[in-house]
């Protein structure tokens, strides 16, 4: 649950430049820029055991009137993943949001 409404969230989450400001992972370069879009690559790095790590997600749907965001990622050693993340409206002040 965030406290804060679901039009602000969904703005962060629909703004790959700012991704690092919530995840620990820094954005490295979004292609093509702007607003998230299908088929657009995030490239970012992380840290982890002094290692810095080269991540690939690619923004593999996008529903906003849902406001709904399917990511497919790559990270070392050939792991990937997909995974969702929607935010829904509870109140005028508070939204959902889901992962997964």
């Amino acid at each position: 649950m965030a406290n804060a409404p679901v039009t602000r969230v969904w703005a962060l989450l629909t703004d790959p430049e700012r991704y690092d400001t919530w995840w620990d992972a820094r954005t490295v370069a979004v292609e093509p820029p702007g607003e998230a879009t299908q088929g657009q690559i995030v490239t970012l790095h992380s840290r982890a055991a002094g290692i810095r790590w080269p991540l690939t997600l690619t923004v593999a749907s996008i529903d906003p009137i849902g406001r709904r965001i399917d990511f497919a990622g790559r990270f070392p050693a050939g792991i990937g993943m997909r995974n969702r993340i929607q935010c829904t409206p509870v109140t005028a002040d508070r939204c959902r949001i889901q992962y997964g």
